[in-house]
């Protein structure tokens, strides 16, 4: 009988532990969250969501649109993007060459990073900027975009301030001692 209750104690403690390392956990996604490109990090492009089904699809209805900024006022015509959704943010790269993080209830625009310069060099424009990241140790949130120019830079992905202590001031190039 002892052993039983020491069993059973032993178990519980257990998937307590278990349960709260997986909340805990940068690598396992709530609900909803789109955290990578594929969605999580088996890249199973999938959702659980059951909110739209095969009854209900008919009747939805656009409540909100976003306009993404463009590349030296032209339209990119092979602009495409996946936006994550993490932390109740819609994360988004613009097709000119900055990120933005949106309220995905109202489409209200929280905040907007435009890498400065815009562009430096001669590189010709690649629609380099289709794909962000995110990162988190658990506490520091990061979203990382590489820009059109060929950097890479970090940002706070709560504030959308670039994190200076990335790379140099925040960036770095990916030109850099390339053969």
């Amino acid at each position: 009988m002892i052993f039983k209750k020491f069993a059973f104690a032993a178990a519980v403690a257990a998937a307590s532990v278990m349960a709260l390392g997986a909340q805990s956990d940068p690598r396992v996604r709530a609900p909803g969250e789109w955290r990578t490109w594929g969605g999580d990090l088996h890249n199973s492009r999938y959702s659980a969501l059951d909110q739209i089904n095969a009854k209900n699809v008919k009747d939805l209805q656009v409540v909100w649109r976003w306009n993404a900024t463009t590349l030296d006022g032209r339209p990119d015509f092979n602009w495409k993007s996946t936006p994550l959704m993490v932390d109740g943010l819609l994360y988004v790269p613009t097709g000119g060459n900055e990120v933005a993080a949106l309220d995905p209830a109202t489409g209200e625009q929280v905040w907007l990073f435009t890498p400065n310069p815009r562009r430096n060099g001669t590189r010709p424009f690649s629609g380099s900027t289709r794909a962000l990241s995110y990162w988190t140790d658990g506490k520091t949130q990061r979203v990382l975009n590489n820009s059109v120019d060929g950097r890479l830079y970090s940002l706070d992905a709560k504030t959308g301030k670039l994190d200076t202590s990335f790379g140099k001031n925040g960036f770095v190039d990916l030109r850099e001692d390339l053969l």
